[in-house]
């Protein structure tokens, strides 16, 4: 079992915002023997514990996962509409208010079209 597109990003953006595994895992209540099993395939659990890694990151769960490359609304400045707004505000919320949004838009990215 190889690294995730998922786990790929998550390293990324620690190494981008010059944040270290051990910190991360400290914020999660983890071992870092948990992040190299992560790593090295033996253990998926990351994947329960998405919406706490993106609010450490500062990103959305769907970054994470892959269905966008925007991080955040920092990344769409230029992008207008109700869409633009609502991740403007989003960043500007407090974490309980952004832990609603989180599972909100997790719910409906996950639901059939």
């Amino acid at each position: 079992m190889g690294v995730s597109e998922t786990l790929t990003r998550i390293v990324k953006e620690l190494a981008r915002q010059h944040r270290t595994q051990r910190e991360l895992c400290r914020f999660l209540g983890i071992a870092c023997s948990v992040f190299t099993d992560w790593k090295s395939g033996k253990n998926r659990s990351y994947l329960k514990k998405l919406p706490r890694i993106a609010e450490y990151l500062g990103v959305s769960v769907a970054y994470l996962e892959g269905k966008t490359a925007l991080r955040c609304a920092d990344d769409v400045e230029e992008e207008s509409g109700d869409w633009a707004r609502f991740r403007r505000k989003y960043l500007a919320a407090d974490e309980k208010t952004r832990r609603i949004l989180n599972y909100i838009l997790d719910r409906n990215s996950s639901k059939k079209v």
